[in-house]
């Protein structure tokens, strides 16, 4: 009863169960029903092979489908991880991509201006191509970086391709 009101408390309703607690108490029940079933068939049906190779027929595959779908789900966590890596690698690269391309115009634009000026043009060629230059490397980098984690990413699957 909650003291101020007078009304009955009402508790929270209980966390939902990851798909892999479920799975493992799944796992513990069926190896728990499997040996007692194969303990009773042993006592009460001596001699009765067939049963528990017909129990073991079935409990076996199950637990192996389980287990699958437990290594799965890890995988599927670092699948996850290496897609968000690549997409800010690919971030990266595009960020630097429109850098490049913004150093270009500056270029564009100072050799519209040596038309008009010489001194001012050769002052903006200047600074446009250190810009550029910049530009080049961080884009060269960039792209060096997305190698590396796609390369990364392809040992990776392969990793989990072997496992399987």
């Amino acid at each position: 009863m909650n003291p101020t009101t007078g009304q009955p408390q009402i508790a929270p309703p209980p966390a939902p169960l990851s798909p892999v607690t479920t799975v493992i108490r799944a796992l513990v029940v069926l190896v728990v029903v499997a040996v007692v079933g194969i303990v009773l068939a042993s006592v009460l049906l001596p001699g009765n092979t067939a049963l528990i190779l017909q129990m073991l027929g079935v409990v076996v595959p199950t637990t192996g489908a389980l287990l699958a779908y437990l290594q799965s789900t890890a995988n599927q966590a670092k699948i996850q991880a290496i897609h968000v890596d690549v997409n800010s690698r690919l971030t990266e690269l595009l960020s630097t991509q429109g850098e490049s391309e913004r150093a270009k115009g500056v270029i564009q634009g100072s050799e519209a201006l040596a038309v008009r000026s010489s001194t001012d043009a050769l002052a903006a060629s200047m600074q446009a191509a250190i810009v550029a230059k910049q530009a080049a490397d961080t884009a060269r980098e960039a792209a060096q970086q997305v190698t590396e984690a796609a390369q990364q990413a392809a040992a990776v699957l392969a990793a989990a391709e072997k496992r399987s």
